[in-house]
């Protein structure tokens, strides 16, 4: 038998016009490890919940040899809460992988112990604001254990969510980074809110920050069985806003069919002309009881992976969503990068595909690179109603209390 010229592996999925560099071989990096793995997995299930969290480095970054800037973590709270986190570092920043790492490891660790004890155990109804107001205070704990993990270069943009078995769901974030909700019918909505703009818009707020520009959000509604909360970087926001008829439908198919670690990496990994940034999907949904999965049964027994506490981190012809963005350079290493340090009070850093951008004055945004909407994708039309499913509590312990003080 006549050896193998080439690595030979199953196509990845392509929603809308594919990318021509997605198929290309990654350049090997100098050294590597299993933390800067260019696609990492895991999942695992308690016996109210199921986790799955997918990564994967964008085609910039694989070509030009370059390892992971985004990274997550989860941290389990008593017997019914569960916090998340998706950190993206800022590309343009050097150390901003690292930042993220630590940020996310930093939130949920944080975010655990600030909950009050006996709170997290409580199948408390979505009536009772007291209980958001916990799970909402821990999520800022989290981000300002966060902000102080951040320092010592780079920055990084987070988000996070807290889950409880009940099915209430509290979002907090710092940057571009965000969340959806899919309910059991396909219908998906991003629950923070997103402006539509002419421009690519290229900044972002992002950790360390004197004062973060957080924003703190309730699910209306929670998530109840059969729905599933996923927190996604901007390197899959952006394509799931752009795509409403390819990649929103394609990926809320995945998530609805509860798929294991694998699948969702497979899934995470598509083809799609113009976007080449890192991407990580971080998702949970309810199980309802799982058979060998829990606390009190023999490790043994569990046919799937036992969720603990603490963890780091078909296309429609002729339809303009179907034509994909523009393509990226095979070798964008070759960019001159102009790297700055982070300063101020809202660390914001700007970077796009051909000029890096320097950090701004204090209170200004960051630049970051990645998507690129191309030519058809600017004119798509706009997919289902942003913050559909979310609201910020209107009532004397409204969340936003929590942020403001």
């Amino acid at each position: 038998m006549e050896p193998l010229s080439e690595p030979v592996e199953p196509r990845r999925p392509a929603f809308g016009r594919p990318s021509a560099a997605a198929d290309h071989e990654p350049a090997l990096r100098s050294a590597g490890d299993a933390a800067s793995a260019s696609w990492r997995a895991d999942g695992a299930s308690r016996d109210w919940c199921t986790l799955r969290a997918a990564s994967v480095v964008g085609v910039r970054h694989r070509l030009a040899g370059q390892g992971p800037e985004d990274s997550y973590a989860w941290a389990c709270a008593g017997a019914g809460a569960l916090f998340v986190a998706v950190a993206d570092g800022v590309g343009s920043l050097p150390g901003s992988a690292a930042a993220a790492a630590r940020a996310a490891s930093a939130a949920v660790t944080a975010a655990r112990g600030a909950l009050p004890a006996g709170a997290a155990g409580e199948r408390v109804p979505h009536g009772e604001c007291g209980a958001a107001g916990e799970l909402a205070g821990a999520l800022v704990a989290g981000v300002e254990a966060a902000n102080r993990a951040a320092e010592g270069g780079g920055a990084t943009t987070l988000v996070m969510g807290a889950l409880s078995a009940s099915g209430r769901v509290i979002l907090a974030r710092v940057g571009d980074s965000s969340a959806f909700v899919v309910r059991a019918d396909g219908q998906a909505a991003e629950a923070f809110p997103h402006v539509w703009r002419d421009s690519v818009e290229t900044t972002t707020a992002a950790l360390p920050a004197a004062d973060p520009a957080l924003e703190v959000v309730e699910v209306e509604g929670g998530v109840g069985p059969g729905e599933v909360l996923l927190l996604a970087t901007d390197g899959l926001a952006e394509p799931w806003r752009d795509g409403p008829t390819t990649v929103a439908p394609a990926l809320s198919r995945v998530l609805l069919g509860q798929p294991g670690p694998l699948e969702l990496l497979r899934a995470v990994d598509f083809s799609r002309q113009g976007c080449h940034d890192d991407r990580t999907a971080l998702c949970a949904w309810l199980t309802g009881g799982l058979p060998g999965v829990g606390e009190s049964v023999d490790a043994g027994a569990v046919q799937g992976p036992h969720l603990d506490h603490v963890a780091p981190a078909g296309d429609q012809a002729g339809n303009e969503d179907a034509e994909g963005g523009q393509d990226a350079p095979p070798h964008p290493g070759a960019h001159q990068e102009d790297q700055a340090d982070v300063g101020g009070e809202h660390a914001t850093v700007t970077e796009s595909d051909h000029d890096q951008g320097a950090v701004q004055a204090p209170g200004e945004l960051v630049a970051r690179q990645g998507h690129d909407p191309g030519d058809a994708e600017d004119h798509e039309e706009r997919g289902l109603p942003e913050g559909h499913f979310a609201q910020q509590l209107d009532h004397p312990h409204r969340l936003v209390n929590l942020v403001t003080g």
